[in-house]
């Protein structure tokens, strides 16, 4: 098979094949790419390079993302953060510039493989950091907006997922235990598609470890995509590795609009006064919002429940 044949056919197959750099690169259903096309590609992939850019096949086109207002959504009971907690892009509230080129990044196959989400604690990088690892392997992925039913979603919601790994950097601070992760960073997932590897609080790593993780982050394999999620900067040279994304504090009209969403969703009648100096209190941090919302109703500055509260899968 040539490259020309290569090209043809995966064009018969809706694949879409675009170049980044002198890498190749495809977005294609689960199962349209065989063991063997794969093989020919590898065999085929300098004269597959010079194809596109002499006739643009297959260039990757431009996809128009809007960012919708966030819907909020109430699953399961206990406290809000938790109930409330965003699981697809179009339920996070604020970081508008984020959720957009995430969204892009998922529907497009182009999502950069090595991600920084650095702000205060309580403004959602953890929560981004999931809701990427299950649009990334759903099976109606890549997506932003997981199904949350397949079984790979379900295991990164039951932290019970062999392909998303989540590390708390402040039990990882050495250079030893990041050369221990080493081999599970290439090896490809027991269940397939992709792994994604998220250091939690990452600017507590030692100077030795962030070190260790540059030449990880230089060349990373096609199936493997680290998420950085820190409160305050770390190893310059390792940030300049990724994409940085600045996750912000909501603004107060953001904030509003969250809490009265999840009072709607709740049946509580606010009293103004209390909700804005609760404004004053969160300082944009929808998490902190959330747990001084569910302590009114029990001071009885919120009235009893005028309806009850929704829910959703």
């Amino acid at each position: 098979m040539t490259a020309q044949d290569i090209v043809n056919k995966l064009s018969d197959l809706n694949v879409r094949v675009w170049t980044d750099g002198e890498m190749l690169r495809w977005k294609a259903p689960p199962g349209i790419i065989t063991d063997q096309l794969l093989a020919e590609m590898k065999e085929h992939k300098p004269e597959i390079l010079a194809l596109i850019a002499a006739k643009g096949i297959g260039q990757l086109k431009t996809v128009e993302i809007s960012v919708s207002p966030p819907k909020i959504v109430k699953r399961g009971s206990g406290d809000f953060p938790h109930a409330y907690r965003p699981r697809r892009i179009s339920e996070i509230y604020g970081q508008e510039q984020v959720r957009k080129v995430i969204a892009y990044g998922l529907a497009t196959g182009t999502l950069v493989h090595v991600l920084l989400f650095q702000g205060v604690s309580g403004t959602g990088k953890t929560t981004m950091g999931r809701i990427v690892a299950m649009g990334l392997n759903c099976q109606s992925g890549p997506t932003s907006e997981p199904c949350l039913e397949c079984s790979a979603c379900k295991a990164v919601l039951s932290n019970n997922s062999l392909a998303y790994q989540e590390l708390d950097a402040a039990h990882l601070s050495g250079v030893d235990a990041i050369r221990g992760l080493k081999g599970d960073f290439s090896s490809l997932p027991l269940t397939g598609g992709r792994r994604i590897v998220l250091f939690d609080e990452c600017h507590q790593l030692s100077a030795h470890a962030q070190a260790a993780l540059l030449k990880q982050t230089e060349d990373v394999p096609g199936h493997l995509y680290f998420i950085f999620c820190s409160t305050a900067p770390f190893l310059e040279t390792l940030q300049n590795r990724c994409q940085q994304f600045k996750f912000n504090p909501l603004s107060d009209e953001e904030m509003r609009a969250l809490l009265s969403d999840v009072c709607a969703s709740e049946g509580l009648n606010p009293d103004p006064g209390q909700l804005e100096e609760l404004l004053k209190e969160a300082k944009g941090m929808p998490r902190n919002a959330l747990l001084e919302l569910q302590k009114i109703p029990a001071l009885g500055v919120i009235g009893p429940p005028t309806a009850k509260a929704s829910n959703d899968t």
